[in-house]
């Protein structure tokens, strides 16, 4: 039974990430709070929870003023470090060992530094969080998903496991993100690099959490608009379909939808595409089904190394609110407990703050937020 968590919120209708509507029971800005706090639901809980947190950062009502046009400028990235001259990538959705390096990011026109920020990993590729080894811990936490759980842009103390590790004292936290991965990506790198789960305590309890953005769905399957945003592909992507009702497994997903690659290479390209932002090909129902599926495996992927695996859950970040609705049922008949933040929208909250200053990634701010209310639903879940 999927887990309501803080943010119990009816989403009314479906929105295109693109198209603000104002819809019933979403926190839109602060004005919003007041009548929310007295709700007889979680909701109010969540707002509890962020006027709280607010208390504590009175800088976020100060003014913020960002470079908007570097900021909409996209990136470059430079996958080398400059002090080391390691790459930041060792392979295939797998970052480089023992780095400690400097990374940054370039607007592509004009070639100026977005951000510039450094990197540590463990000795299994893994950025470390601080509470790797946190002495009579009772359970290990993993975290999977992309560039918002790696922490882009932002120092490893600052990304939102190093913001649980802090408040969960006695758990040993695991940084698993990669930038640009999806669920299916991570499970590919599960399947191929199971060093990616060593100096892992096997005897604990260990618990999974994944983050979900509305781009995983369009990442896993390859949809024109996730073209057009990033002009390429990722060419290794893997194919997970169900054959036999198992779950199977192709090493490339262009060999096999060859001229999927094509249509959408012409379509992400098209003045229609550009102008209307409708995807192709729609993502149907049993896509969702495979998607739950996909993340229901890195739970048996991990569990053949730490055993005593317990629970694995979907985290729907803040305002990624598009399919997690449609989602939610085939998570739950594949065993994934749901962590729903979606409705809350940070971007309101915080305004400019939400961003880092020149890139349109989650900053610290939002982490540390997002962190509060993943902590307190944790400890609720697990009884703490």
């Amino acid at each position: 039974m999927a887990l309501e968590g803080f943010s119990r919120i009816l989403i009314a209708a479906d929105v295109k990430p693109q198209v603000a509507l104002k819809l019933p029971h979403i926190v839109w800005s602060r004005d919003d709070i007041p009548k929310y706090l007295s709700d007889p639901n979680r909701l109010g809980e969540v707002l509890r929870g962020y006027v709280a947190w607010e208390e504590q950062h009175p800088e976020i009502k100060l003014p913020h003023n960002p470079d908007m046009e570097l900021r909409k400028e996209q990136a470059r990235y430079e996958r080398q470090g400059t002090k080391t001259g390691k790459y930041f990538f060792s392979g295939f959705d797998t970052l480089t060992r023992d780095l400690d390096d400097e990374f940054r990011v370039y607007g592509a026109k004009s070639g100026k530094i977005k951000y510039s920020i450094n990197y540590k990993t463990d000795s299994a590729g893994r950025r470390t969080t601080g509470f790797e080894n946190t002495p009579a811990a009772k359970r290990n936490i993993i975290f999977l998903g992309c560039s918002f759980t790696f922490g882009e842009g932002v120092p490893d103390a600052s990304t939102f496991p190093a913001v649980v590790g802090r408040s969960l004292k006695d758990s040993r936290i695991y940084n698993l993100g990669v930038p640009g991965s999806s669920p299916s990506y991570r499970l590919m790198a599960l399947k191929k690099n199971k060093k990616l789960l060593e100096g892992i305590d096997p005897t604990l309890p260990t618990y999974i959490i994944i983050t979900f953005i509305d781009d995983h769905m369009r990442r896993v399957f390859g949809t024109s608009l996730q073209l057009h945003n990033v002009k390429t592909h990722y060419e290794d992507a893997p194919d997970f379909h169900i054959g036999n009702h198992k779950l199977l497994m192709h090493p490339d997903f262009y060999q096999r939808h060859k001229a999927l690659r094509v249509l959408n290479k012409i379509y992400s390209l098209s003045g229609f595409s550009q102008l209307t932002r409708i995807e192709f090909p729609l993502i149907r129902k049993d896509q969702f089904e495979l998607v739950a599926r996909i993340v229901s495996e890195m739970k048996n992927e991990i569990a053949t190394v730490l055993p005593q695996t317990r629970e694995i859950y979907l985290a729907a970040f803040p305002g990624q609110n598009y399919y997690i609705k449609r989602m939610r049922p085939h998570l739950g008949k594949a065993g994934v407990k749901t962590l729903d933040y979606s409705g809350i929208n940070f971007l309101k909250l915080l305004g400019r703050h939400f961003h880092l200053d020149h890139d349109g990634h989650p900053s610290a701010k939002t982490y540390d937020l997002y962190g509060f209310l993943l902590s307190a639903d944790l400890k609720k879940d697990l009884g703490l």
